[in-house]
Formats: C-alpha cells, sequence, structure tokens
C-alpha cells in the first residue's frame, strides 16, 4: 500500500515531519499488515479459499 501527500511548500512538509506523522503512520501500517495476517490465517484454517 502506498499512500502519497503533497505539500504545498517545503515548510508544510517540514512542519507535517516534526509532528512524528511518519512513526505514527508506519506503526499503523504495521498494525494494519498484522490485522490482515490474522484475517487470512483464520480465513485459511476456516476452509476459505483465497481470491484475487
Amino acid at each position: 500500500m502506498t499512500c502519497t501527500v503533497l505539500y504545498a511548500s517545503n515548510h508544510a512538509l517540514d512542519r507535517a515531519l516534526a509532528t512524528r506523522m511518519k512513526e505514527g503512520l508506519s506503526a499503523s501500517y504495521d498494525l494494519l499488515d498484522l490485522y490482515l495476517r490474522t484475517l487470512a490465517s483464520r480465513s485459511a484454517a476456516a476452509g476459505f479459499a483465497d481470491t484475487p
């Protein structure tokens, strides 16, 4: 998954990064990954086939 954010200026980008936004977003993606892996594992254990 990719998230692209366009800031109006370098100053706006610097201010956003100063909020530790990058670390928070990374942690959120890590939790989403864990959730999706758990969901897939439970689906497989219940006999559901993977679908594209």
